[in-house]
């Protein structure tokens, strides 16, 4: 896999989030998906991270790296392509000091800021644009983190429902094609307090072809599991109203270990 970093986008996934940086804080206490579904599935993937050193990457506001740190994580930083997203963690970390460090750099092209155990990535591969792209990305994970280290990431579901509207109840709208091979643009929004975002393009990854990446980027024990609703929001909101997503989940978890010599 070519090392050298060639610069495939021009950073529109950046321009996107950095008009809304604050509203999408907000998201995560408006969007019952975002608590109940998102926040629990990851939380669960991620396990004990007591005295663990954690990357976030694609930390957008900063929400999981200060989830972390509170959960006993002995190191976090974020990172972020989207500067007004990491210059919005950073107040936040001013505001309220965790210990958090929070820098803007592009996945694709980061340096080794560190020796991780964990990495995290909650919405980053399917913003990769073409296959090189991809396996950049998930090779500049791999490079920052310790032999046996694990990624977790959250991606939206391969297999997700291509019908019009069908995820707009948990205030999310995703505009996907019947047929997408890899690489095939679409995209999706989301409710903030003026209603909703502008389609975010994101691109189409299939699951074997992830898993194909995360291989050659030195990982094993590849696993793919669908988003759950967790015991509250069931409690909170009902199965009737979370029978469409537990039909087709909205994003899939994928957990990994970086094999040794990698």
């Amino acid at each position: 896999m070519n090392e050298e970093y060639r610069p495939l986008i021009d950073n529109a996934s950046a321009r996107e989030y950095d008009s809304i940086a604050e509203q999408y804080e907000t998201s995560f206490e408006k969007i019952s998906y975002r608590t109940y579904v998102e926040q629990f599935s990851v939380m669960n993937a991620v396990g004990d991270v007591t005295g663990l050193r954690v990357l976030d990457v694609a930390c957008g506001t900063g929400f999981y790296s200060r989830l972390l740190r509170q959960r006993g994580a002995s190191q976090v930083v974020g990172v972020d392509i989207a500067s007004e997203m990491v210059q919005y963690a950073q107040s936040l970390e001013a505001a309220t000091p965790l210990g958090v460090t929070y820098l803007a750099r592009d996945v694709a092209a980061m340096e080794v800021l560190g020796t991780f155990d964990l990495v995290i990535g909650v919405y980053l591969l399917h913003y990769a644009t073409s296959s090189e792209h991809l396996e950049q990305m998930c090779q500049r994970i791999a490079n920052n983190l310790v032999d046996g280290g694990r990624l977790v990431t959250a991606t939206l579901n391969p297999s997700l429902s291509r019908q019009p509207d069908y995820y707009i109840p948990y205030e999310i709208a995703v505009y996907a094609h019947d047929d997408m091979d890899d690489g095939t643009p679409y995209s999706f929004a989301f409710r903030i307090a003026q209603g909703m975002t502008p389609p975010m393009t994101i691109h189409y990854w299939s699951k074997a072809k992830l898993e194909r990446v995360l291989e050659l980027a030195g990982f094993t024990d590849i696993r793919c599991q669908e988003a759950l609703v967790s015991p509250e929001g069931i409690t909170h909101l009902g199965r009737e109203f979370w029978a469409q997503h537990e039909a087709a989940p909205l994003c899939v978890l994928l957990t990994a270990t970086k094999q040794s010599g990698a």
